[in-house]
């Protein structure tokens, strides 16, 4: 009988510690949660327990890819031109940041960035890099309340929003 010598994936072991770090990352956030008193509206741990949520998604998703069977391509050495580029559109959106408000700085700077990581359908860009921005919008400047930047140049034009 032959054996097999059976690896185990490093996408497995990823998936698994970080599955783990969310769980204590969700446990810690409900615990300390009911120590504040507080609805969780305002709540400091509503964003660290999203985040933690978010995570174990993700951790999970990891973890049944490493179940998937297909073979783990070879990893590239990181394009350094993308990743300059990448750093400029940063640079470039924490510039216009305030005088365009935070909502089309956002959709702009999606756009380049799903522009950059290949795609190329102009329509799929727009859908992607107006829905994640308006999504944000809503769940860090209405729902959680946070002040988003409005920009300058649109108040000077009379726009709000």
């Amino acid at each position: 009988m032959e054996e097999k010598n059976k690896k185990i994936s490093p996408v497995l072991i990823e998936g698994t510690v970080l599955l783990a770090l969310s769980v204590l990352g969700i446990v810690f956030s409900i615990i300390s949660h009911y120590g504040f008193k507080v609805d969780w509206k305002l709540s400091p741990y509503l964003f660290p327990l999203f985040i933690s949520v978010m995570l174990a998604l993700l951790s999970v998703s990891l973890i049944l890819s490493s179940f998937s069977g297909l073979k783990e391509e070879k990893k590239e050495k990181g394009d350094r031109r993308t990743f300059i580029i990448f750093l400029v559109e940063c640079a470039v959106y924490l510039l216009v940041l305030n005088y365009l408000g935070f909502l089309i700085s956002t959709m702009l700077l999606l756009g380049a960035v799903v522009h950059l990581l290949g795609e190329r359908k102009w329509w799929k860009i727009i859908v992607i890099s107006v829905v994640t921005s308006f999504i944000i919008y809503q769940l860090f400047g209405v729902y959680l309340g946070v002040m988003l930047p409005k920009g300058r140049l649109l108040y000077m034009l009379g726009i709000r929003l």
